[in-house]
């Protein structure tokens, strides 16, 4: 997974390691299932919440 995020988002390469730590978490399917089975958001929520957050990760970094 994590070459395929590089490749979609290759600010991660140049980002510090908790950043890019933070994108895996974030793009991973424990919190993909967090969104959608324990905080009960829509597909679409739950894409727009994964969305923010690398962004904002990346933003910080």
């Amino acid at each position: 997974m994590r070459l395929w995020l590089w490749t979609c988002l290759p600010e991660c390469a140049s980002a510090p390691a908790a950043a890019r730590a933070g994108v895996e978490m974030a793009a991973s399917f424990a919190a993909w299932d967090q969104l959608r089975n324990e905080q009960k958001l829509s597909i679409e929520d739950a894409k727009a919440c994964t969305v923010a957050a690398i962004l904002k990760l990346l933003e910080a970094a």
